[in-house]
């Protein structure tokens, strides 16, 4: 039997209590990220705050601009050398 988040009901709807900080938000996109239409059991700021995110996220970036530099000195290359007639 899966286990319940604490949530409460507000005037703003229901809230449910983050994991990590332990603070209470709106179930929304605004404040979770979602997965199959269940939030992320931490909010976006801790999620975002967290080293292994930041981490990951850099890695992505780094890959991402080797592959534009990679993609980039290829068309160079391509653009040195025409086709022969």
């Amino acid at each position: 039997m899966p286990r319940l988040r604490p949530s409460v009901e507000t005037e703003l709807g229901t809230e449910i209590q983050c994991a990590k900080c332990g603070e209470f938000w709106p179930a929304e996109k605004d404040f979770f990220y979602f997965h199959k239409g269940r939030p992320h059991s931490w909010c976006k700021d801790c999620y975002s705050n967290d080293p292994k995110i930041i981490a990951k996220n850099l890695r992505h970036k780094q890959l991402a601009a080797a592959r534009y530099e990679a993609k980039k000195q290829k068309d160079s290359n391509h653009a040195n050398h025409p086709k022969p007639a």
